[in-house]
Parts: C-alpha cells; structure tokens; sequence
C-alpha cells in the first residue's frame, strides 16, 4: 500500500502483479501507512481532525 500525500488517497497495490486493485480516500495528508493483519491504518499529518488534531484512516483490505 502507498500514501499519495497532495492526492489524500492511500493505494493498494498487488505485490505479485505490480497492478493497481484500488485507490482510497483517506483524510489530507497522508504520510504514513502499517499494515497489520489484514488492516492498513494511514496516518493523515493534516491537523484537519477535531481540535486541529491528526487523524488516522483505518482500510480493512479483507473486503
């Protein structure tokens, strides 16, 4: 999976073929992806949470 951060979209990307499966709107910014057991968590440096706060975009990439 990559972060597009100016985009505000996360892309999944399949490791075998090299293909794009999916791109998916996160909040601003997004400058950090984990992924863990089948859930991608995107980390969106954008201060546009509540109170100016960053957010974090969770992805389950099982669907």
């Amino acid at each position: 999976m990559l972060v597009n951060r100016t985009a505000a979209t996360a892309t999944v990307v399949d490791p075998r073929e090299g293909v794009v499966e999916e791109t998916i709107t996160t909040g601003r910014n997004p400058n950090h992806v984990e992924v863990a057991d089948g859930v991608a968590y995107v980390v969106d440096k954008s201060g546009a949470g509540e109170n100016g706060a960053d957010t974090v975009t969770v992805i389950d990439l099982a669907h």
